[in-house]
Formats: C-alpha cells, sequence, structure tokens
C-alpha cells in the first residue's frame, strides 16, 4: 500500500468538514467535503440504437451539487461509529444513512491505514469514525475519491493506490 499516494490524496481534506452524505447504490455512499459547486453533465445525443434504455437520461442536462472533494465508500465491508451508535454495510440502508448522517457537519481528522488487513480508519474531530476493511483480494476500488482538479485516488481491495484523470464520457 502506497501510504505517500494517500496522504497526498487525503492532506488538503484535513480539517474540511463533511457534508451530504448518501447512499447511491446497495451499500455504496458518498460524503462531500470543501466548498460546494454545481457539476453539469450536458445532454448527451448518441443514435446507437444500444443505448435505447438509457437515451431518455442522457438526453437530459444533469445537475450535481458537488464538493471539492467527493468520496465514494465502494466494494468494502465498512463500520461507522460515532458515540454510542453503530452501522454497517449489513444493515439496511434506511437505518444505516441515518446513522452515518451524524458525520455531516464534522471536520475530517485523520485518515490512517490498517496494514493488517489493507483497510483505512478516517476519524473525525466530533467522535465519528469510519473503518473500511477489503471484501476479498480483488482489484474492486474500496474507496475513490474525486477531486475538482479532475484527479480521482482509488484504494483497490487488494492495497494498491492508484491514481487517474477524470474522463468525459462519450
Amino acid at each position: 500500500m502506497n501510504i505517500e499516494r494517500i496522504n497526498q490524496a487525503f492532506f488538503p481534506i484535513i480539517g474540511e468538514i463533511a457534508w451530504s452524505v448518501k447512499f447511491s447504490h446497495g451499500s455504496y455512499f458518498m460524503v462531500e467535503f470543501g466548498k460546494p459547486h454545481l457539476k453539469i453533465r450536458e445532454p448527451i445525443h448518441k443514435k446507437d440504437d444500444s443505448l435505447n434504455s438509457t437515451l431518455p437520461l442522457l438526453r437530459r442536462r444533469r445537475v450535481f451539487l458537488r464538493g471539492e472533494w467527493s468520496l465514494f465508500i465502494l466494494d468494502c465491508k465498512w463500520k461507522f461509529t460515532e458515540n454510542k451508535e453503530s452501522t454497517d454495510q449489513d444493515q439496511p440502508t434506511d437505518v444505516s444513512e441515518k446513522i452515518l448522517q451524524l458525520a455531516e457537519g464534522q471536520r475530517l481528522k485523520s485518515v490512517s491505514i490498517d496494514k493488517d488487513c489493507n483497510g483505512c480508519i478516517f476519524n473525525f474531530d466530533m467522535g465519528a469514525k469510519l473503518h473500511i476493511t477489503p471484501f476479498d483480494n480483488s482489484d474492486f476500488d474500496q474507496w475513490r475519491l474525486h477531486c475538482s482538479n479532475g484527479e480521482i485516488f482509488s484504494l483497490k481491495n487488494n492495497g494498491l493506490v492508484n491514481l487517474e484523470y477524470e474522463k468525459q464520457l462519450f
């Protein structure tokens, strides 16, 4: 695991306030950090019939409220605790979402590495803690951090840390 690259990714976020904690799909969720801004995806006019089911969505302009940094928690085991409340990836979404929202308004205090299992621990200033560990040794992402400058950092379940740059779709 490349600790320097993880430090590079999260150094600018330390001290930033978490906001807009939302589930996206299954046990995946996201947390925004930094100043809010609108991310606008213009309509896409594609003539490819293989995309018939997605064409109506592609033809719409989509507007998203994002932070300077968007942290996506993906293919991993996770446990969130805040005081006496806790939840994990196996809890029903409505239960987890309510407890995860306790992170909103808390500043990210530190990100540390759990070397025993290729995981990470996110600590917040008012006591919240998010501990993520891999499901297995696959190359799926535990987390992805999208930065406003187009950088995308990710930690794979096998412990590799990647840096990519945002690509435009179509």
